[in-house]
């Protein structure tokens, strides 16, 4: 029943190309910000789960 509905819609073979492409160029853009992040920074975030702050989540302990 969906291979139908599908078929009908005109210009449907563009849209996994158009999405394998978003996802490549996403995951593309993410490894070029990671590589060039700065130290400083990598080492913030790399700090962050281990920070021993007051928040709402852990008021209790």
């Amino acid at each position: 029943m969906y291979k139908d509905v599908l078929a009908g819609i005109e210009g449907i073979e563009l849209v996994p190309i158009f999405l394998l492409l978003a996802f490549i160029g996403f995951f593309a853009a993410m490894i070029f910000w990671v590589f060039k992040m700065d130290d400083k920074a990598v080492k913030k975030y790399a700090s962050l789960p281990l920070e021993n702050t007051k928040s709402p989540l852990n008021e209790g302990e």
